[in-house]
């Protein structure tokens, strides 16, 4: 019985659209989004007016209330302000001598060779495409003094429209206008494609297609003298991976969570929704909505935004700060195009298909008039592998079970308040004792009233011996409270690790220890506060961020993406780097950082590097093969970056293929059986040791395997690896005779004289035995 067959249907559909929400279904979710910012801020209060009063203390403003009396002591203090500015330098420090701020390390070995273009492609974006600097400095703002940072990682395409005028000679009388514009358009445009003008428009206005495909509209208009050309289209402004800093209060989510990311068996503590919140204007909205990217509002929507006012409900700790720095209250803005709302970003679970399991969910909303203004899955805007939120965050001194750390001015605020009170309460003490009050008798001539003396005043009085009563009040506090002051600092030193040293400084008691070249280098080499897990805990934030960085990148880099190398390259090097498509830079990726408390300063580095320099450049490494002309150059380059010059003004690389990439006689082999005609390589394991193991390969079976028209290139390649490996073995000896005849040249220009062993000691090789092959001065027999 033959298998029955499925009706063929009489047509097919070729089209289908998504199911447009409904407005009810808009407004719902629209209040679950404004529900869960209300409450969540509600829940916050407290900690946001805490916030805001350490802030106050940071900038060192102080409170209008004067106690014990009016006028008593209300002295600012900058203890804080100065821990806080000397660490967020050391971080910025430490960011800024390290780039690329992370380094990417291939989990297979076939994407090795993709590391440096990532590296270098992450670099621009960073600090070229927005400004790195600034972002950096953000972060590190909100880490230190929030004990918290967010940034948040969206990939953002920006297009803007761009009008332009020439002018020129006007329409000569024996020429139609039509061909006078068409040639001025060929004269302005050679290589565009130019469509004719619609017959009723009588060539006034144009459209063309440029050299990169996209298209200008040309208009031409007239006046007394001239012809005007006007071209408009639309340019680029922005197309890759941004990162955005969120201010504390910024990011809103449920109370207790551990972090941002969505909750999972694999993260009990993830956050069940968080909401950021900005606020765009009016005509920002509009060109949304134009452009498509909010595609559940209308235009009658966009206008309807003129008659609504922003609400400001949220916005107490903006408003207390704008009116301490001395300026007015927000206003409501009277234009309508920069009228401000707030806009939430929600991430949410959600139940959007009915099934009973929520979805991964963003909505994008307008607080003022409840709209809903677009809606997607986690997924579809962010395509990241494992799918996860794209928040990168990190914590200046982490607590257990909660988002926020401790920050420096949280854990410095007690020990402030304390000198505070001693300040004040010494303050007062000087001025009463300079400016005591007194006792008079009431017959004495002074009349019972409020009365203030004055420098140089006379005042008449009976008997001045005894109508007048000045109370000798001790001036014993000040002693005791220049001591506990004295007390408390040491305790903030050690609290927030900033001491004598680390300002450049050399400590009470330690100068005769201190005060000689020594002892000077190591206070230069420790004028950074060195906070090791703090700095770690810094960078594990960054990496995060350039970690969604590479995965967007993956996902929506355009093709054929051009960008310059902003570190120092070699003058046979070309600067610039070509992405043809994403998937040159494909793959599984770990993001690392260098940097440490030995490279956070500039004088920790020079002195690490100059270390290096004495250790590595020596006569045994050379003998040994160990360093290479290649490797000391890339040494000495490190090195004049560190002391802030530019390398190429003074060195040159020793050879062609200086500061290429490593790889052993197997990975060389791998290559050329690709096809591999130039071998822009340098051998891994030194040219000696290299040319061995492809002679082994040569003269061994498994060279039958390979395909014969790479034959040829093999035996080039062999050549080359040859000719260096005697150059290695030729200056291997001229090292050595080197040493025989009395070495590198010691203070003053006088030659060292090898010291001959002395009776006891051992020789390295007895007779008849063999030193091993693998070192340059192996030679057979020991004599």
């Amino acid at each position: 019985m033959a298998a029955p067959t499925a009706p063929q249907p009489t047509s097919v559909r070729r089209t289908r659209q998504r199911r447009a929400m409904r407005k009810s279904k808009r407004l719902s979710i629209a209040n679950r989004v404004i529900d869960f910012y209300r409450a969540d801020n509600d829940a916050r209060s407290t900690d946001l007016d805490r916030r805001l009063q350490r802030y106050a203390k940071f900038r060192q403003w102080t409170s209008a209330d004067s106690e014990p009396y009016p006028g008593s002591s209300n002295q600012a203090l900058p203890d804080i302000t100065s821990a806080v500015l000397r660490t967020e330098d050391t971080l910025h420090n430490a960011v800024m001598s390290n780039r690329p701020v992370a380094v990417s390390r291939a989990i297979h070995k076939s994407d090795e060779e993709k590391q440096q273009l990532i590296d270098d492609l992450h670099d621009f974006q960073l600090f070229v495409e927005q400004n790195g600097e600034r972002t950096i400095e953000e972060l590190i703002d909100q880490y230190v003094k929030e004990g918290v940072f967010t940034a948040y990682v969206p990939w953002i395409e920006e297009h803007r429209e761009v009008e332009g005028r020439r002018t020129f000679e006007p329409i000569p009388e024996d020429e139609l206008p039509v061909d006078y514009f068409e040639t001025l358009i060929r004269q302005e445009f050679p290589s565009s494609k130019i469509y004719p003008p619609r017959e009723d428009e009588d060539g006034w206005d144009w459209t063309i297609e440029n050299e990169e495909g996209k298209e200008v509209e040309i208009s031409f208009f007239t006046t007394p003298d001239e012809l005007e050309m006007v071209t408009k289209q639309s340019v680029e402004v922005f197309n890759g991976p941004r990162i955005f800093v969120k201010s504390y209060n910024q990011v809103v989510y449920p109370p207790g969570v551990h972090n941002l990311q969505i909750p999972s068996p694999s993260n009990p503590g993830g956050a069940p929704h968080v909401i950021l919140w900005d606020k765009p204007t009016t005509d920002e909205i509009a060109r949304l909505q134009k452009s498509g990217y909010y595609d559940l509002i209308g235009t009658d929507d966009v206008k309807a935004l003129e008659q609504q006012s922003e609400d400001k409900q949220d916005q107490e700790e903006q408003r207390q700060k704008t009116i301490i720095h001395g300026k007015d209250e927000i206003k409501q803005e009277k234009e309508k195009k920069h009228q401000r709302f707030t806009r939430l970003v929600c991430f949410d679970l959600y139940d959007q298909d009915g099934d009973g399991i929520a979805e991964d969910m963003i909505w994008w909303v307008l607080l003022e008039p409840k709209l809903l203004l677009r809606a997607k899955r986690l997924t579809e805007v962010y395509p990241f592998t494992p799918p996860r939120r794209p928040f990168a965050e990190a914590t200046f001194l982490p607590v257990k079970d909660m988002r926020e750390g401790i920050g420096l001015i949280e854990l410095m605020e007690p020990l402030q308040d304390f000198k505070k009170v001693i300040t004040d309460l010494m303050v007062d003490s000087g001025a009463l004792a300079n400016s005591p009050f007194f006792f008079y008798r009431p017959v004495s001539g002074i009349n019972p009233e409020r009365f203030r003396p004055w420098p140089g005043d006379g005042i008449p009085v009976n008997d001045p011996r005894n109508d007048i009563v000045f109370p000798d009040l001790s001036n014993s506090t000040q002693a005791w409270a220049i001591n506990l002051m004295a007390l408390i600092t040491q305790m903030e030193e050690r609290l927030n690790v900033i001491g004598d040293l680390q300002l450049g400084r050399v400590p009470a008691g330690k100068s005769s220890a201190l005060r000689t070249v020594g002892g000077i280098q190591t206070i230069l080499s420790q004028g950074e506060a060195r906070p090791e897990r703090i700095l770690r805990r810094f960078f594990m934030g960054v990496t995060e961020i350039i970690r969604q960085m590479h995965e967007l990148n993956q996902r929506f880099l355009p093709d054929r993406k051009i960008f310059r190398v902003l570190g120092p390259v070699l003058p046979d090097q070309d600067p610039y780097r070509v992405v043809e498509s994403a998937g040159q830079i494909s793959g599984r990726f770990r993001f690392d950082f260098d940097a440490n408390v030995l490279n956070a300063s500039k004088a920790a580095l020079q002195a690490s590097l100059e270390t290096l320099i004495g250790v590595y450049v020596s006569d045994i490494a050379i003998q040994m093969g160990i360093s290479t002309p290649e490797t000391i150059y890339r040494l000495f380059t490190d090195y004049g970056q560190a002391v802030g010059q530019k390398p190429a003004r003074y060195l040159e690389a020793p050879s062609p293929v200086a500061m290429k990439p490593r790889l052993t006689a197997e990975e060389a082999i791998v290559q050329i059986s690709y096809g591999a005609t130039e071998f822009d390589w340098l051998p891994a394991e030194g040219a000696e040791q290299h040319f061995q193991k492809l002679i082994t390969f040569v003269q061994g079976d498994k060279v039958g395997l390979l395909p014969q028209d790479v034959i040829p290139n093999l035996r080039s390649y062999l050549s080359q690896i040859g000719q260096a490996a005697a150059s290695e073995r030729q200056l291997a000896a001229q090292a050595q005779a080197a040493g025989r005849v009395g070495g590198p040249l010691g203070p003053g220009g006088q030659g060292r004289q090898p010291v001959p062993p002395g009776p006891q000691e051992p020789t390295m090789v007895g007779e008849g035995e063999l030193l091993p092959e693998d070192l340059p001065t192996s030679r057979g027999l020991a004599p």
